[in-house]
C-alpha cells in the first residue's frame, strides 16, 4: 500500500427537500417532523435508522494529508459551502491522488456517487471510474486478520490518542438541525484524524512525529477546540 494517499470523511444528514418530494409530504410539516417519518419507515424496512446513501445530503468534509512529513488538515462545512461546492473539492483532491476512508465500501462511496450524480456541473465519472481510488480502509484490515472489523474508535484509543465518540445518524442529524455546524465539523474531522492515525500504522509501520501531531488535533477535538485548520 502506498502511503501517498490522503485521507478524508465525510458527515451527511437526511436530504429534507428530496425526502418531501419523494414521499409527497406538505410543506407545513416541520422538517424536524419530515425526517422522524422517514426514519421511522426505514426502521420499519430495514430496522435501522440510517437512511439510503442517496437521500443523505453531504455537510461537511475534511481530510488529511500525511505528504512531505507533514500532517494537514483542512476541514470545511455547510452552509458556507453547499453539497455541490464540497463534491468539487473532494473530486478535485481525488483527480490528484488516490484516497483513503473508513467503511468507503459500505457508506462514503455509496453517498459519494449518489450524490454527485444530483449536480450536473461536477465530474461524476471519476467516482465510478476506479474503486483503487478510494481505498477502504476498514475492508482491507477486515481481510489482513480475517474477521469483520468496523472499531477504528477503540482502535485509536489503544493507541493512546483521545477520541471523540462517533455518533450515529440520529444524533448527526439533531445537531444539524439544532443548528450546531460547529459540532458537525469537529465530528467530521475527527473522523479523518481516526482513520489517518491507523493508516500511518498500516502504510508506514507508524511515525512518532505525525502520530503526535494528529493525536494532539484529535485531544483538542475532544476537549471543544476548532480550528479551521493546522
Amino acid at each position: 500500500m502506498s502511503g501517498k494517499r490522503f485521507i478524508f470523511a465525510i458527515e451527511a444528514v437526511p436530504d429534507v427537500e428530496a425526502l418531501r418530494r419523494i414521499y409527497r409530504i406538505d410543506d407545513q410539516l416541520s422538517d424536524a417532523d419530515v425526517v422522524d417519518y422517514a426514519l421511522q419507515r426505514q426502521r420499519a424496512l430495514a430496522g435501522i435508522d440510517d437512511l439510503p446513501a442517496h437521500l443523505l445530503r453531504i455537510v461537511a468534509l475534511s481530510w488529511v494529508d500525511l505528504s512531505a512529513g507533514s500532517a494537514a488538515v483542512q476541514s470545511f462545512v455547510s452552509p458556507e459551502f453547499d453539497e455541490e461546492a464540497l463534491l468539487g473539492l473532494l473530486l478535485e483532491r481525488l483527480s490528484t491522488r488516490p484516497a483513503v476512508a473508513w467503511n468507503a465500501g459500505g457508506r462514503e462511496c455509496a453517498i459519494l456517487r449518489r450524490r454527485a450524480l444530483l449536480h450536473p456541473g461536477l465530474p461524476a465519472s471519476g467516482l465510478f471510474a476506479s474503486s483503487a481510488r478510494v481505498l477502504d480502509l476498514s475492508a482491507e484490515l477486515a481481510l489482513a486478520s480475517g474477521e469483520a472489523l468496523n472499531v477504528r474508535d477503540e482502535m485509536v484509543l489503544m493507541m493512546g490518542a483521545g477520541s471523540l465518540a462517533a455518533p450515529g445518524p440520529v444524533q448527526t442529524w439533531l445537531a444539524w438541525n439544532a443548528g450546531l455546524s460547529g459540532q458537525i465539523l469537529r465530528q467530521c474531522e475527527a473522523g479523518a484524524l481516526k482513520t489517518a492515525l491507523v493508516w500511518l500504522r498500516v502504510s508506514e509501520g507508524g511515525c512518532k512525529e505525525r502520530e503526535v501531531l494528529l493525536q494532539s488535533r484529535l485531544v483538542a477535538l475532544s476537549g471543544g477546540a476548532v480550528e479551521e485548520k493546522l
